[in-house]
């Protein structure tokens, strides 16, 4: 098993009711996987799943990408602004 911790940023963070937790998940599981987790956990957070971008260690990544031990990932909805 493999432990990672999720931030959740500005609308995520509302629907998800933190700002952060801790996931646990079998080693070799991708991104795809974790995301099936957090919207179990967190229903609210399927209205906007599809415009989240997503990023492990500060990259932007695809939701095929590889998690390991200790990763941080981070949901980014969305920003507005100028």
């Amino acid at each position: 098993m493999i432990r990672v911790k999720v931030l959740y940023w500005a609308q995520a963070k509302e629907a998800a009711g933190n700002k952060e937790e801790y996931y646990e998940l079998k080693e070799g599981e991708r991104i795809e996987e974790l995301i099936e987790k957090i919207l179990e956990r967190h229903p609210a957070l399927g209205s906007i799943s599809k415009s989240v971008r997503i990023a492990i260690n500060g990259e932007i990544i695809s939701n095929s990408s590889y998690l390991k031990e200790g990763d941080l990932v981070a949901l980014l909805p969305p920003f507005a602004g100028g």
